[in-house]
């Protein structure tokens, strides 16, 4: 089991070096911390290299208000959302960002003996004014089903029209929604760990 990296003298954030059999977090200016394969499966060292990822930083900057959800680019919206379900335990594939289907983020998180449970979501990032619809809840709902998946998500930096809502709320077993005040809930969750 590897150590805990700590960055005492370190004036930025760490970036990333992909090499063959192993990933070094080092900041730009000073330390760096290696981790091998075995370690990297560890959930503790997994939150580590979250903590020191960009957009963990970025996390903190928006609860604590700093940045605003507005402010962000949709890219940076999906890969918020990746970094939380990462958190949460799922394995996450990022979709290209266009013509994606549908499909921004595709989740899966295996529950143990209950099996596997897999996701598609959707991502939206729109303007404080703009609501999601009940025509994009209906292209997640046949997006879901076309990939096979347990449930589809749609998250939103808005919320959602009374339609879409009355949709999700019906289907809640096979669809689901984060609006804005669920993303902040989720957010400050994530950081009080």
């Amino acid at each position: 089991m590897s150590s805990r990296p700590t960055y005492p003298n370190a004036q930025r954030a760490p970036v990333m070096h992909r090499r063959s059999s192993s990933i070094s977090i080092a900041p730009i200016i000073t330390a760096s911390m290696e981790y091998d394969r075995a370690a990297l499966a560890e959930p503790e060292t997994r939150l580590d290299v979250a903590h020191y990822s960009p957009s963990f930083r970025l996390l903190e900057r928006l609860v604590a208000q700093s940045t605003s959800l507005d402010d962000l680019t949709w890219r940076q919206f999906e890969e918020l959302l990746r970094d939380l379900l990462q958190n949460d335990g799922y394995t996450v594939e990022l979709g290209p960002g266009t013509k994606d289907g549908g499909k921004d983020l595709f989740a899966v998180k295996d529950l143990g003996e209950s099996g596997l449970v897999a996701a598609v979501w959707q991502a939206k990032k729109k303007e404080r004014s703009k609501k999601v619809g009940l025509g994009v809840i209906r292209e997640l709902a046949d997006t879901r089903n076309e990939h096979g998946a347990s449930k589809g998500v749609i998250a939103t930096t808005t919320y959602l029209t009374r339609g879409a809502l009355e949709r999700v709320q019906r289907d809640r077993y096979t669809l689901g929604k984060v609006d804005r005040d669920d993303l902040m809930q989720w957010m400050e969750k994530t950081l009080r760990g």
